[in-house]
């Protein structure tokens, strides 16, 4: 079993496993009925081909907001009348423009007459005129297979000022003409292509100091963490190493274990058998660290972490009670390098290596490197 055990009785709680603090946030709930339904759903080729799609959407060379309003629209999710009139907010759902139909996004955008005449002067726009479609969804599919990657850009440009002069008429704000939308549209993918095709202005500022470790105060020990994840095998590695401010190596350890259900799972483990391994030398001033900032932030919580893995919180905290101070700290990947190679080498040890005063043979060299902090 992969799920790792408190060492101590913990009273139940309720955990909410879409969000990474446990706590239920409306998002997190649309995205799991989301996840359910796609999955409920007998045709896996649907979920392929829609995966296809919007990865051609999400590649096209146009501004994020011409990308964003791509899948509103094919979502249903823009203001249109029709949404307006399902809120209640206006009386009426027909087409301002038209007021013939309802105005949905795909009618707004494609089947309105006013906007025909924007289509109808693009080549592919006339052809992909002559066949029906369920919605604007369906009709951009259509388009992914037929045109050409710069003609699905200016398919995303064109449906966006649609739209744009729409809003700007509706709000009686001036606008050009709806014939200039094309060459407006064109002008726009032209100035954002060469936007993209300029080098990136170089900074003179002078670059950070590299990140290395740092040693404790004098009469404190560090204790720094951190975990690996062995998809392959389906294992976790956990490495441990304890310095003193001379830069001495206390111990140092590293463990394979089952993986549990989450990478800050592996991380709160590191840390646990981390200030356990501190506490079984004897070491009652420590500098607890890290480079999760998750799992440092739950350890920093005055409150209970209510998370799959807060019982490891819990645990740490329990053992922290027992010495004389413990500092939770976070440090970026590069300061915690030991305690990563470590975790690594936990592939292809046995269950579990100590070193006491000592590192293994193969990383003296990098701890001599990663000592060299005078």
């Amino acid at each position: 079993m992969g799920i790792p055990l408190s060492s101590h009785h913990q009273g139940d709680c309720l955990v909410w496993g879409g969000t990474r603090n446990g706590r239920y946030a409306v998002r997190s709930g649309y995205h799991l009925l989301i996840h359910e339904r796609a999955q409920a759903d007998p045709g896996s080729s649907d979920t392929t081909e829609m995966s296809k799609l919007w990865h051609t959407i999400w590649s096209l060379q146009v501004p994020p907001k011409t990308r964003h309003f791509l899948w509103r629209a094919c979502h249903e999710s823009l203001p249109t009348r029709r949404n307006l009139h399902h809120r209640h907010i206006i009386d009426d759902p027909t087409c301002a423009n038209c007021s013939s139909q309802v105005e949905t996004a795909f009618h707004a955008l494609w089947k309105c007459k006013t906007v025909q005449v924007v289509w109808q002067t693009l080549p592919w726009g006339r052809r992909l005129q002559g066949a029906p479609y369920a919605d604007f969804m369906d009709l951009l599919h259509r388009c992914t297979q037929l045109l050409s990657t710069t003609e699905l850009q200016l398919f995303s440009m064109v449906s966006w000022l649609i739209w744009y002069h729409r809003n700007q008429v509706r709000m009686h704000q001036p606008t050009d003409q709806i014939t200039r939308i094309v060459p407006r549209a064109q002008e726009l993918i032209t100035e954002f292509t060469n936007e993209q095709d300029c080098p990136p202005v170089i900074s003179m500022q002078p670059k950070s100091d590299v990140i290395k470790w740092k040693p404790p105060v004098e009469g404190r020990y560090k204790v720094n963490y951190d975990g690996a994840i062995f998809r392959n095998t389906n294992e976790a590695g956990l490495g441990v190493i304890i310095r003193n401010a001379r830069g001495e190596v206390m111990g140092s350890l590293c463990q394979r274990v089952p993986f549990p259900h989450s990478i800050e799972a592996v991380e709160a483990s590191a840390a646990r058998c981390a200030i356990q391994f501190a506490k079984d030398l004897g070491l009652m001033e420590i500098d607890l660290e890290g480079d999760s900032k998750i799992v440092v932030d739950a350890l920093l919580l005055s409150g209970p972490c209510i998370t799959f893995y807060g019982h490891i919180i819990e645990d740490i905290k329990l053992i922290a009670r027992g010495l004389c101070s413990v500092h939770f700290q976070h440090v970026k990947r590069d300061g915690n390098n030991l305690a990563h190679l470590l975790a690594k080498r936990a592939r292809l040890n046995e269950s579990l290596e100590v070193w006491l005063e000592s590192v293994p043979p193969e990383l003296v060299s990098k701890l001599v490197l990663d000592s060299s902090f005078q």
